[in-house]
C-alpha cells in the first residue's frame, strides 16, 4: 500500500468551450453521466453555453455542493462533452491510480467521510460548502497499480449483476407504464372520453395540520427522490426549529408533485408524514374521484410529463404555471378501474421490492468488498 496526498493522484483542470454547442451537453447524475439530451429528452442547459467546461473520457467530475452525498463519478461511456462551469474536473495521475480504480475509490466509505469532514452545511440540509483545498490535502493509502487492476476486475464483475436487477427493475416500471395506457388511453388528449374535472377541484393543494409530539420532524427534499420513478431515497430526521414556514408539510394520504423542472418527473407518494421542500406540492385527491396511486401514475406519465414541460416557465430552473396545472382537465376513470388498476401497481411494486431486496445484497456486497480491497484489508494473490 502507499500513502499520497489526493492532490498527488488527481489534478484540477479547467478546459473550457469557446464556441457555443462544441461538444454535447452532459448531466452529471447520482445513477452516472448522461447525454441531457438522452436523459431529459430536452436540453436545459443555457441555450449559450460557451465557457462550459470540457470533460474528456477517464476525468473525475463533482459537484462541491452535494459531493458529500456521492454526487461524482468518472466519464467513461463519452469520449468527450461538456458540463456547467459549477463542477469541478480532474485528470488522474495514472501512476499513482486508475481511472477505473478512483471511479470505484473517490465513491468509497472512506472518501464519503473525508466530503463530510471537508463540508460546511450551506443553504440546506443537502447543501454543504466543499473546502477543496483540505480536501487536496487529504492522505489517502492506495494499492499497487497491479493491485488496481485486479481490484477493478472484481468490483465490476459485481456490478454487472447489479446491472442486470437493474434492466428487471425497469421492466416492471415500464410494465406499469403500458398498463396505464391500455386501461385509460391518453390522458391528454382524452382518447376514451372519460368525464373530466380541473385538478383543482378533485385533488386539491392542502397542507397537512401537523401533530407536533416531538422535536424533530421528517424533512423530504428534492435531493432525495429518484427522477422518473418518484421513489423516496431517503427521508431526513431534522429538529422542527430548522422547518421553515416556506416549506409545505403531507401525510401518507397526499401525492406530492415537484413544480421544478417536470421533466425530472418527481412525483411521490409518501409512506409517512412529514415536511417537503416548498418546490413539492402536497395534493389531497378526493378519494370518490381518484385513486392517489391512479393520479400518481398520471401525473408520471409520458403524457403528462411531455404536455407540462413544454409549458414551463424559465429556461435554467424552469417551473409549472400554478394556474395551468390547477386548471389541468384531469381524466375521472371508473373508480373501481381506478383501483384495478392500483392493485396491479401495487403487485408489481411488491415484485420491484423483491428485485432491489436482492439487488441490494449485491451493493451490500459490493461495499463490503470496497471496504475490504481499497483499504488493502483484503489481499489479492
Amino acid at each position: 500500500m502507499y500513502k499520497y496526498k489526493l492532490s498527488d493522484c488527481i489534478k484540477e483542470i479547467n478546459e473550457k468551450t469557446t464556441e457555443n454547442n462544441q461538444y454535447e451537453v452532459l448531466s452529471v447524475t447520482k445513477d452516472g453521466i448522461y447525454s441531457q439530451e438522452e436523459f431529459f429528452k430536452k436540453q436545459i442547459a443555457s441555450e449559450d453555453n460557451t465557457g462550459y467546461k470540457v470533460i474528456r473520457k477517464n476525468n473525475l467530475v463533482f459537484s462541491t455542493m452535494n459531493l458529500w452525498m456521492g454526487s461524482l463519478d468518472v466519464l467513461t461511456n463519452y469520449e468527450i462533452g461538456i458540463v456547467s462551469p459549477a463542477y469541478k474536473i480532474f485528470k488522474f495521475d495514472t501512476s499513482k491510480m486508475i481511472p477505473s480504480f478512483g471511479k470505484y475509490f473517490m465513491k468509497s466509505h472512506y472518501m464519503l467521510e473525508q466530503y463530510k469532514n471537508c463540508s460546511e452545511q450551506g443553504a440546506s440540509v443537502v447543501r454543504r460548502n466543499l473546502d477543496l483545498k483540505q480536501l487536496l490535502e487529504t492522505e489517502v493509502t492506495i494499492p499497487s497499480i497491479n493491485e488496481q487492476e485486479k481490484i477493478v476486475e472484481i468490483l465490476e464483475n459485481n456490478d454487472l449483476i447489479i446491472e442486470k436487477y437493474d434492466e428487471l427493475i425497469k421492466e416492471k416500471e415500464q410494465f406499469i407504464k403500458s398498463q396505464f395506457v391500455e386501461m385509460f388511453g391518453n390522458p391528454i388528449i382524452n382518447d376514451r372520453e372519460w368525464q373530466t374535472k380541473e385538478l383543482e377541484t378533485v385533488a386539491p393543494i392542502i397542507n397537512y395540520k401537523m401533530n407536533i409530539i416531538s422535536e424533530k420532524v421528517w424533512l423530504l427534499n428534492l435531493d432525495m427522490i429518484k427522477q422518473k420513478t418518484g421513489e423516496i431515497i431517503d427521508y431526513v430526521y431534522e429538529d422542527i426549529e430548522k422547518i421553515s414556514s416556506s416549506t409545505c408539510s403531507f401525510s401518507s394520504k397526499h401525492v406530492l408533485y415537484s413544480k421544478l423542472r417536470p421533466y425530472l418527473n418527481k412525483v411521490v407518494l409518501p409512506d409517512k408524514c412529514g415536511y417537503a421542500t416548498s418546490e413539492l406540492l402536497p395534493l389531497l385527491p378526493n378519494e370518490k374521484f381518484l385513486n392517489r396511486i391512479f393520479l400518481a401514475n398520471l401525473l408520471r406519465s409520458d403524457y403528462f410529463v411531455n404536455y407540462i414541460s413544454e409549458k414551463v416557465a424559465g429556461t435554467k430552473m424552469p417551473r409549472v404555471s400554478m394556474d395551468l396545472f390547477r386548471k389541468f382537465e384531469v381524466i375521472i376513470p371508473n373508480i373501481k378501474l381506478q383501483n384495478q388498476f392500483a392493485k396491479i401497481v401495487q403487485l408489481i411494486d411488491k415484485q420491484k421490492f423483491e428485485l432491489e431486496q436482492q439487488k441490494q445484497n449485491y451493493i451490500t456486497l459490493k461495499k463490503g468488498l470496497m471496504q475490504q480491497l481499497l483499504t488493502g484489508k483484503l489481499k489479492i494473490s
